[in-house]
């Protein structure tokens, strides 16, 4: 409990520092304008869209389960759901590890598989952001100073992600577990994780990375909904460095609903493409909103 208590504090207060380094630069005026323009019809197709790319996350997720263990896809959207709305109440994407355990609960299925599956969720998502955002920078032309800001964040980005997916291969290694042979449990945890994530070594990866394809299509369509619906009409380069740069800031923790980090991402996404930056902290709050619509809907499927 203590440790979940320090990761909430860190998570808001990242959230906090975040969302005052962006509005003290930004315009409360023409947030608000932006806001109170914003066309009902791009939402509702936004809202339409969104649930799309979540029946799709919902159909990779199942493929990656199914590994090691087959589950309903009901019960695997369910779990999805519940973690998502998780995330929405809570910071530091606190979700992943309630999804865990509702798997658990629900379905039986080890934590450590879950979590394992959350992992290799995670890498997929962040392979396809890094190619977003680099594509983007590649055939978009702005603010230089901005692009040099993206630019850095795409190289950390592909550091953390480029770890991960070494340690996986590294830890999916048919030999890891016989380290631990003095330890019966570890050895048996690690077996475990191994199985879990032998996915990345398989011919499945190369599938799952074109199902990952068609999971950011509809993702990438939603942000650019969103800000067609405050008045801009975004460049298909523009799109992805927006869709890379938002997608980034939902991977690492922050506050309830993304909060901070994706106001954060679409402010300097809008000054790199020369939009004012309240227009972009304005279509984070849309996206928002439909953050929290689908926080209901998993609360309905409980």
């Amino acid at each position: 409990m203590r440790s979940r208590a320090i990761h909430i504090a860190l998570g808001l207060a990242c959230a906090s520092v975040l969302l005052w380094l962006t509005l003290v630069q930004t315009d409360i005026q023409q947030i608000e304008g932006a806001l109170g323009g914003a066309d009902p019809f791009w939402i509702a197709l936004g809202m339409i869209v969104y649930a799309i790319n979540v029946l799709v996350r919902g159909v990779r997720w199942r493929l990656i389960l199914r590994q090691v263990v087959a589950v309903r896809f009901r019960s695997v959207m369910t779990a999805l759901l519940v973690g998502y709305g998780v995330n929405t109440i809570f910071p530091a994407r606190l979700g992943e590890l309630f999804r865990a355990e509702f798997c658990k609960q629900r379905c039986g299925i080890p934590r450590i598989w879950a979590l394992a599956s959350i992992v290799v969720e995670r890498l997929l998502d962040g392979i396809m952001v890094i190619m977003c955002l680099g594509a983007g920078l590649l055939i978009s032309h702005g603010n230089s100073e901005m692009e040099r800001v993206l630019g850095s964040v795409l190289a950390v980005a592909a550091v953390i992600f480029g770890s991960l997916f070494f340690a996986a291969l590294l830890l999916s290694v048919k030999s890891i577990p016989r380290w631990f042979d003095r330890w019966p449990r570890i050895r048996a945890n690690m077996e475990m994780v191994r199985t879990g994530l032998n996915i990345v070594r398989s011919r499945s990866f190369p599938i799952m990375m074109a199902l990952s394809f068609l999971v950011y299509l509809p993702d990438i369509f939603s942000i650019w909904l969103a800000v067609k619906a405050v008045g801009i009409t975004l460049s298909f380069g523009n799109s992805l460095v927006l869709a890379g740069a938002a997608s980034l800031a939902t991977l690492f923790p922050g506050g309830p609903a993304f909060l901070g980090t994706l106001q954060l991402a679409y402010a300097l996404t809008m000054q790199f493409i020369g939009e004012p930056s309240a227009v972009g902290v304005a279509a984070t709050f849309l996206v928002q909103d439909v953050i929290i619509c689908r926080s209901l809907s998993s609360r309905r499927s409980l």
